[in-house]
């Protein structure tokens, strides 16, 4: 149980973390979408592990994965659009 819920615990706090980071950076919409995508993301793996863990709902341990992907295209997203932002512009005439 308790490895669950410090998994669950310490892949949310990281995912509010890139979630104030795009809220921060927020000048495109990749990387707005990112920080959405690492809140729902972060919030769905957590639940599903701390359902597992302290309620023994091991159906919910289907949905971890889903959480799982919404982060991980969360930072795919950001490392997108930072690179699009920070990028120099192609027409140097």
């Amino acid at each position: 149980m308790k490895p669950l819920l410090t998994t669950g615990a310490h892949y949310g706090m990281v995912h509010a973390l890139l979630a104030l980071l795009a809220a921060a950076w927020a000048g495109t919409a990749p990387v707005r979408w990112a920080g959405w995508l690492a809140v729902i993301g972060g919030a769905v793996f957590a639940a599903s592990l701390t359902l597992v863990g302290m309620a023994g709902l091991r159906a919910m341990g289907a949905v971890a994965p889903v959480g799982g992907l919404l982060m991980i295209l969360s930072w795919l997203l950001f490392a997108w659009g930072v690179v699009r932002t920070a990028s120099p512009p192609s027409d140097l005439s």
